[in-house]
Order: C-alpha cells, then sequence, then structure tokens
C-alpha cells in the first residue's frame, strides 16, 4: 500500500466505489485513526507537562 504508484491506488479507489467497503477494512482504517489520534494527544499533552 506504501509507494506503489498512483495508478494502484486510483483503481483500488475505483474497485471500492463499484462493490461496498469490506467491514475489515472500514474497522481498520477507523483503527488506525484512533490510535494516531491518541498518540498526537498524549504526546501534546506530555509535551504541555515539561513545559
Amino acid at each position: 500500500m506504501v509507494s506503489n504508484g498512483s495508478d494502484d491506488n486510483i483503481a483500488g479507489l475505483g474497485r471500492h466505489e463499484s462493490n461496498a467497503l469490506l467491514p475489515e477494512e472500514l474497522l481498520y482504517l477507523v483503527a488506525r485513526m484512533i490510535v494516531l489520534i491518541v498518540v498526537v494527544r498524549r504526546a501534546n499533552c506530555e509535551a504541555r507537562l515539561k513545559m
């Protein structure tokens, strides 16, 4: 999924639009977003506490 070229990404998006996104993929994306938000917030809180 990383650095495969833009053509593969565009083809994948078109395929996902034609048939609905798989629940596993959707859960995976949501879980990654939640983890990213938690990590960023934790880093911000630690930075504020050190100041």
